[in-house]
Parts: C-alpha cells; structure tokens; sequence
C-alpha cells in the first residue's frame, strides 16, 4: 500500500508544529507540500527528508487554498500515479497516535478494510483546541467538525481534482471520491491553542 503526505503549510516551524506534523507522516512513503511563502526556515527544514516534494510559492495565496491544493494534487498524481491513498492533515494538526504506532500498522489495516469495502474517503473526528492543550471548544460550531469529521483519506480513484476557486475555508476534499466512511479516530487541531 502506498501512502502519499499532503498539506498546505507556512511558517509552521515557528509556530512548533511542523516537528510534530512530520511525526504524523513518517507513514507516507511520500510527501507532498505546498508551501505558502515560509520565512521561518520551514523550507530548509523540509530539505532534512528525502520524500519531501516542495511546490513552494514566493507569495502567501492562502487565499487561494482550493487553487493551491489543486495544483498540488495535479502534481502528486501525475508523479505518484500508483498512490493508493492520500493523507491530508494541516500542519497545526495531530492524527490519533493509535494509528501512527508500529510504522502506521493500524492505519494500514484499516484502510486495506475499508478499501475492500469500495469507501474511497475516511472521515475521522476533530477537536480544535481552546488556549490550551486540554481544552476544546463546543460552542458557536467549532465542534462541526467533532461532529460531522474530516475526510483525511483519499482513496487514489483515478478521477481525483480539487474545485480551483477562490475563498477560505470550503469544503477540503477533492471531487472524485463517492463513497465514505467514519472510524473511530480523532484528529486534534492545535491552531486555536
């Protein structure tokens, strides 16, 4: 099974997440960044890993996300053709420690499971943490994503594309996946701690 990293991500290591994203993806076989105009030393810390492959833009066009993301996906397809699933976690993110243990012994099982059941996108749950590293937030939707998931999954379909439109903060997965499924995992998203 391979397994290929994917994220938008700026000036993460300053903010000391990036060490802890890169833990996440010691799964992927590969791994794929857009990067959003660091100045932090990021892009130098990314040179420390030879499956990294950087699309580093010299302007911060995080308004542009989808746009972004869809040229990074562009790209890992065609360079990665025989990607089973893609893995999209931010960079102020941590997946469930349950699924990275034992080189990602679990996470493999479970998406050779559900692959043999046609799901082609995971969602798992998601806690956005509150000034703090124990509390989360329940009020005003900022447990949406707690509740509905986050598709961190893709299964590689062959029919895969992000929508290139402008704006913040819509919908993260790509077109292309018609079947999904929720497990029992969580995702903690560090950016409001």
């Amino acid at each position: 099974m391979k397994i290929v990293g994917f994220s938008q991500l700026r000036n993460e290591l300053e903010l000391g997440n990036l060490e802890n994203w890169f833990k996440c993806m010691e799964v992927c076989d590969e791994i794929y960044i857009f990067d959003q105009a660091s100045t932090d030393g990021s892009k130098e810390f990314y040179k420390q890993f030879d499956n990294v492959h950087v699309i580093e833009s010299p302007v911060n066009r995080f308004s542009e996300e989808l746009k972004c993301k869809s040229e990074l996906l562009k790209k890992l397809l065609e360079e990665q053709p025989d990607t089973d699933w893609i893995y999209w976690i931010d960079g102020d993110t941590l997946m469930d420690n349950r699924l990275l243990e034992n080189n990602g012994e679990l996470m493999k099982s479970m998406l050779t499971t559900i692959q043999s059941h046609g799901i082609e996108g995971v969602f798992l749950g998601h806690y956005n943490l509150w000034r703090s590293d124990v509390w989360h937030r329940v009020d005003d939707q900022y447990d949406h994503f707690m509740q509905a998931g986050r598709m961190v999954f893709w299964r590689n379909t062959g029919t895969l594309s992000s929508p290139e439109e402008d704006g913040l903060h819509k919908s993260q997965h790509p077109q292309g996946v018609t079947k999904a499924g929720r497990v029992p995992f969580n995702l903690i998203h560090r950016g409001f701690a």
